[in-house]
């Protein structure tokens, strides 16, 4: 018997002689947040879109690199939930310094020197000067 009232996210299931109903959040998977991770809920339909943030880092010296997501490297900031619980991971990496010429920027920094994590890529920029003849 179904009672007067709103139900949400409901699917059905027809066999040869009734209609069976399931509510969607018992499809739901979990998402378990380690290492400084956090995801911005811990229940999810399948389908939805897991935003991450991280903590900044607990050790001098390191920084953040990347999230990990069942032990796989992920880029950007977010992923799919797919049909099983997830365990995502904020990696933090050693910090290197780099000391740049006059005029070098380094990842849209510029200054004497400008921090980059290690085996991340830092694109520099540079200007040529005009030689003059005399």
């Amino acid at each position: 018997t179904i009672k007067n009232g709103t139900l949400k996210n409901i699917k059905y299931v027809v066999g040869d002689s009734r209609v069976g109903f399931v509510q969607e959040q018992y499809l739901g998977v979990t998402v378990t947040a380690q290492n400084g991770a956090h995801a911005d809920k811990t229940i999810y339909f399948i389908g939805d879109t897991v935003t991450l943030t991280h903590d900044a880092p607990s050790q001098e010296g390191k920084e953040f690199a990347y999230y990990t997501v069942d032990g796989q490297k992920i880029s950007g900031d977010s992923f799919v939930a797919t049909e099983k619980n997830h365990v995502v991971e904020a990696v933090y990496e050693d910090i290197c310094s780099l000391t740049l010429a006059n005029g070098i920027t380094a990842n849209g920094q510029s200054g004497a020197t400008v921090r980059v994590v290690k085996g991340g890529n830092a694109r520099l920029y540079g200007r040529t000067r005009a030689r003059q003849s005399a």
